[in-house]
């Protein structure tokens, strides 16, 4: 997932535990389907895959976040975090707890 921030330019450890902040407060989005935060967070180019190949821009992300509705719980593991300018790429585990219909299942 690749983060941006426009307004800032990154340097040093300190600019880690910024993006770090920026995941949390995203798996906390997803959870509870703030979309608002969001599409804060969410640059305007975004292309996510998922991990079943689907693809999706930032509009039809939202979109499909709001319709399915389906986190139930983001746990990371340590992330490798590489820092470019005012965006950063982090590498990692994640496990997803997610509902899918009436059933929970986990990725």
């Amino acid at each position: 997932m690749c983060f941006h921030d426009s307004q800032r330019k990154l340097d040093d450890m300190q600019d880690q535990s910024l993006f770090l902040d920026a995941e949390a407060r995203r798996q906390s989005a997803l959870i509870k389907v703030d979309l608002i935060e969001l599409d804060r967070l969410f640059a305007d180019d975004l292309v996510h895959i998922h991990s079943n190949g689907m693809t999706h821009n930032k509009t039809d992300l939202l979109k499909y976040i709001e319709e399915r509705r389906a986190f139930i719980s983001i746990q990371r593991g340590p992330l490798d975090m590489r820092i470019y300018g005012d965006s950063a790429v982090m590498i990692g585990m994640m496990k997803v707890r997610c509902v899918r219909q009436m059933d929970a299942w986990s990725i």
